[in-house]
């Protein structure tokens, strides 16, 4: 279970449509950090609508494998 707070720094590695990525994003508040990794192009665009009043929300298109963290 994610119990993110405000300030923090979060990866969304498979974003998707962005719906698990908002809820992060409105717990983590504006001085949080939300980056949000998809393979697939279509997502990422769909993500980044509906993230888009988060301006700390990042989007980059790269496959979840393919990460280094």
């Amino acid at each position: 279970m994610l119990a993110p707070v405000s300030g923090e720094v979060f990866l969304d590695g498979t974003v998707g449509a962005g719906g698990h990525a908002e809820k992060i994003a409105e717990r983590i508040g504006p001085e949080g950090l939300l980056v949000c990794a998809d393979a697939d192009p279509t997502m990422l665009t769909l993500a980044s609508e509906r993230l888009r009043r988060f301006p700390r929300a990042v989007m980059v298109h790269a496959d979840f494998a393919d990460l280094e963290v």
